[in-house]
């Protein structure tokens, strides 16, 4: 039998994959663990390996298509095999992706930095993915002025972000010209089509945006996460409603800084969304972020419309503090991939690639001590002692609650006793990530809380 060649889930949130480039065409011979094809996310770009040595056959999936996860891209045929070229059905249909750039309160023109050397291939052509070449376009950025860290000195996504965070900030002193203060900042883009401009951000929480109408959603993370990890629950959010994917302080690309309780958590957002114009949203948020959340709607309840809350904290003394501490200190793809292992019920979820991104995500000491010491101060000695189940009495929005029953980091059982108007939805064969094990199920809980409010 041919050895099916599967497009693998590096990233989280990844639903869907599009290869940048094939090392072997059809019909070459391969080797068990040399790189075969490159596929790239918004967040990383990432040899593949091929699972087996044999003659490459079968290529389902060209260069720039994106394609459903575990989608069957190729086969590997051994070299006395008959070759049966119907053996390969096609990749899962996906939709496309849209690139993610944040430009927030920067300028599109070019950085006065030093120019590095751009790599260039045996053509003489800049060495870069195409989702690189995307944003690098859409941000006015010139890739000959920018140095690839991907595979084989490849331009990827990551660079161009970098490049375009290192241009010159709106009125800054440093700025080639004095910018007025009611001046419009470039437009922080999250999706196409282009973002309208808008006012400066003045809270300094990194921020993914989708502009459109109506009451947006604003989605709040884990402990140790970040933004884009919600990226695969946004097409549950109905097109043309604005969203809003915060990364919390010392998460993401939010600035470092230490954290005092989840009531000051709950502050900065407030400020956030009063900064970003935002009076009333819908807000699912996960872990940590659920408590947020609860903070939140407590703290101003006007600004809460609705509330989805996976695993949230705040709701019992329980949790994982052997996780919190090793995760926190976890930077090699060996030291993290247990602690990942805690979140899922089944650890079918987490591809190797998915690993080494997270392990990569952890390589900076500064934004890691500070997450440390977020969960010292928020969870001493590895207990909650923040108690938010009294904010379900005081607030009267629709509320969901979401859990895995196999969830190893927060039990489930926190959701017991809660108010009977509050809906709770636990999901069989889940652990701590919900939103990633039963997808489908929990974008279905966010539109139907979304369109119960009718707003």
């Amino acid at each position: 039998m041919p050895v099916e060649v599967i497009l693998p889930r590096v990233d989280m949130d990844m639903a869907t994959g599009k290869i940048a480039r094939w090392y072997a065409e059809a019909g070459q011979q391969v080797a068990q663990g040399e790189p075969l094809f490159e596929i790239e996310t918004d967040k990383a770009a990432m040899e593949i390996e091929a699972p087996a040595s044999g003659i490459l056959r079968d290529i389902k999936a060209e260069p720039g298509i994106d394609v459903a996860v575990g989608s069957t891209v190729a086969f590997i045929y051994a070299a006395d095999e008959a070759w049966s070229p119907a053996a390969a059905p096609a990749p899962a249909a996906a939709a496309v992706a849209a690139p993610v750039l944040e430009t927030t309160a920067t300028t599109a023109t070019k950085t006065e930095a030093p120019i590095p050397a751009a790599p260039v291939d045996i053509a003489g052509k800049i060495r870069a993915t195409p989702l690189a070449r995307k944003l690098a376009s859409g941000a006015g950025l010139d890739l000959s002025a920018i140095a690839g860290t991907g595979p084989r000195g490849r331009i990827v996504s990551d660079d161009v972000r970098a490049a375009a965070s290192a241009l010159p900030k709106v009125g800054a002193a440093s700025a080639p010209a004095p910018v007025p203060a009611s001046a419009p900042a470039a437009p922080a883009v999250i999706a196409a089509p282009p973002v309208a401009p808008r006012p400066a951000a003045q809270h300094g929480l990194s921020v993914h945006r989708r502009e459109g109408t109506g009451t947006p959603v604003v989605f709040l993370h884990g402990f140790g996460s970040e933004s884009g990890s919600w990226a695969g629950l946004f097409a549950a959010v109905e097109p043309g409603r604005p969203i809003l994917a915060f990364d919390l302080p010392s998460h993401g690309r939010s600035p470092v800084e230490d954290v005092p309780s989840i009531a000051a958590l709950a502050e900065r957002i407030a400020d956030a969304l009063r900064a970003e114009g935002v009076d009333e949203a819908h807000v699912v948020a996960h872990s940590l972020g659920g408590a947020t959340a609860l903070a939140l709607a407590d703290l101003a309840p006007a600004l809460v419309r609705s509330l989805v809350l996976i695993a949230p904290a705040g709701l019992g003394a329980d949790i994982d503090g052997a996780f919190l501490d090793g995760f926190s200190r976890a930077t090699s793809k060996e030291t993290v991939e247990p602690w990942l292992g805690r979140l899922v019920a089944d650890r079918k979820h987490l591809s190797p690639g998915f690993v080494a991104v997270t392990a990569k995500g952890r390589a900076d000491a500064e934004r890691r001590d500070a997450q440390a010491r977020i969960a010292r101060t928020v969870f001493p000695a590895g207990t909650q002692t923040t108690d938010l189940r009294g904010v379900f009495e005081r607030i009267a929005v629709p509320v969901r609650v979401v859990w895995g029953v196999a969830d190893a980091i927060i039990p489930w059982k926190h959701a017991l006793g809660l108010p009977g108007r509050v809906g709770l939805h636990l999901i069989p064969g889940a652990g701590h990530l919900p939103q990633l094990e039963a997808r489908d199920t929990v974008a279905a809980i966010v539109t139907e809380t979304i369109r119960s409010t009718g707003a």
